[in-house]
């Protein structure tokens, strides 16, 4: 799990990879949630593979993650950090789903 701090209000774009010997396909559309929707709001491009996170503004922590049905059912998480304003932030990343999960 990778992590991003953000500022308030502050807008990235996380991409969902789906990898299997450099390409994979997922089937239908990939979902994106957060852990706690007071802290960001999630916009989801209509093909699942982005997804626009928006801090809206307390700081705090929370996790996004994507899920998607490849061979088996594919979980990637990513903790956002919203915290107050400095430089030097990252603008963008992605989310790169490497096989099924492990127990």
């Amino acid at each position: 799990m990778a992590t991003i701090t953000m500022i308030p209000f502050q807008k990235v774009v996380l991409a969902a990879v789906a990898t299997k010997s450099g390409i994979a396909a997922v089937t239908g559309i990939p979902a994106w949630t957060t852990s706690d929707s007071t802290l960001v709001a999630l916009t989801p491009s209509s093909d699942g593979k982005t997804c626009e996170v928006k801090s809206k503004g307390p700081t705090g922590s929370c996790t996004v993650t994507c899920t998607a049905l490849g061979a088996t059912s594919l979980n990637a998480n990513h903790t956002i950090t919203i915290a107050a304003a400095t430089t030097n932030l990252a603008t963008a990343l992605s989310i790169t789903a490497q096989g099924p999960p492990t127990f």
